[in-house]
C-alpha cells in the first residue's frame, strides 16, 4: 500500500506530466470568451423555455387535481391557498 501511494505521488507531482497550456493572444482569448458566453446565452434561454413549460404543466395538472376533489375537500382554501395562487 505505501508503495503505491508513493508511486502515485511520484506521477501525481511530477511536473514533466503537467502541460502548460499554449498562450492566446488577446484577440484569441477575446474570441473564445464570446464564444462562451453565446453558447451559455443560447443553453440557459432554451433551459429556461423548458422550465416555464414544465411549471405550466404542473400548475395545470394541481387544477386539474383540485377541481376532481369534492366540494368540501376545497372549502378552507381562500386567499393565499395554493388554489387561488395558480392563476
Amino acid at each position: 500500500m505505501v508503495q503505491q501511494i508513493e508511486k502515485d505521488l511520484e506521477f501525481d507531482c511530477n511536473p514533466r506530466h503537467e502541460t502548460i497550456p499554449e498562450p492566446l493572444t488577446p484577440e484569441a482569448w477575446y474570441e473564445e470568451q464570446l464564444e462562451d458566453a453565446r453558447w451559455g446565452i443560447n443553453y440557459h434561454t432554451k433551459e429556461w423555455a423548458q422550465a416555464q413549460e414544465r411549471n405550466a404543466e404542473c400548475n395545470a395538472w394541481i387544477k386539474t387535481l383540485l377541481k376532481s376533489l369534492p366540494e368540501d375537500q376545497n372549502q378552507g382554501q381562500g386567499e393565499g391557498s395554493a388554489s387561488s395562487s395558480l392563476g
